[in-house]
């Protein structure tokens, strides 16, 4: 009887154990990586250039709620005008320069490092933004220089000219890049900010001349002009803090603090474009970089 019963206990022990493998019951065993992979939520892609993205509810999200409504050829190189006649000659748009931080990733961590807490929470719409690259003045002189056989005056001349500003009046650029004779400050072509757009429901204009302390081009294909033209855009977000009434006596040092390599905020809230299809560049040749005189009466602009 002793071994009957148990032989009948060791048989119902090995069904409980069958039972309870065989069943639904979760096991305490770890997940393979294959299977936490999948359980995992999928990464969020990030949206395609010239995307929509939803603007995020003011007073939702605490920090900086950045709006890039900029027309798309404030984004990308352009030559102004290739005949020597306009006053839109040997001016180009920068764009948002490949290789650099984005424009308004930089405009976002000047706001950041306001001091006071003045950036604590700000909803900002930028409706132009754009970088210029005016050599006009040597161009031209090298054009003429170069018809009358006089290289080497021309030469000589080059920094002196640059400094008496743009040869036509502001009104005269309809497409940005002006800059007058007393904002030049080295002897290489300005790079010259103009923005508007409102910050916190209230409108803001400003235009920046920057003065590098190299020749950047108009590409900035350099390291070096690399960082001139991020030492320009910090120089402007200055400005235009200034005109939104954004301004402090400590902000100079905030934008030397902010060209430095910040640390990302955790979870920032997104650049919203406003683009969902900019209008497309026109197609320029590789090396362009150089000004030359066009004798060809309808390109004029």
């Amino acid at each position: 009887m002793f071994i009957h019963n148990a032989r009948a206990a060791g048989a119902l022990a090995l069904a409980m154990v069958c039972l309870a493998a065989c069943s639904g019951a979760p096991s305490t065993k770890a997940p393979s990586s294959t299977a936490a992979a999948a359980t995992r939520p999928a990464a969020t892609a990030a949206p395609a250039p010239g995307t929509t993205v939803a603007t995020p509810a003011t007073g939702t999200t605490a920090g900086i709620h950045l709006l890039d409504a900029r027309p798309a050829k404030d984004k990308v190189f352009s030559i102004h005008s290739l005949w020597i006649t306009s006053c839109n000659y040997g001016v180009y748009t920068v764009g948002d320069t490949p290789g650099s931080t984005p424009p308004m990733d930089l405009l976002r961590a000047d706001l950041a490092a306001l001091p006071d807490g003045a950036a604590s929470s700000h909803d900002v719409r930028v409706d132009h933004y754009a970088m210029y690259y005016n050599p006009a003045r040597k161009l031209k002189a090298g054009g003429i220089g170069a018809a009358a056989g006089v290289i080497g005056a021309m030469i000589a001349s080059a920094a002196a000219d640059l400094k008496k500003g743009s040869s036509c009046a502001h009104e005269k650029m309809d497409q940005g890049g002006w800059y007058g004779p007393s904002e030049l400050t080295t002897d290489y072509p300005p790079l010259i900010i103009e923005t508007a757009g409102m910050i916190d429901g209230k409108p803001f204009k400003s235009r920046t001349v920057y003065s590098p302390s190299m020749e950047t081009g108009p590409k900035m294909k350099s390291s070096q002009s690399l960082v001139e033209f991020e030492a320009a855009v910090h120089k402007a977000d200055k400005d235009l803090f200034a005109a939104a009434g954004l301004g402090h006596a400590s902000t100079g040092a905030a934008m030397a603090s902010a060209a430095a390599p910040q640390p990302p905020a955790s979870n920032p809230p997104p650049i919203v474009h406003a683009d969902a299809r900019p209008e497309p560049a026109a197609k320029l040749a590789a090396d362009d970089d150089s000004g030359w005189i066009n004798t060809n009466p309808a390109s004029a602009h």
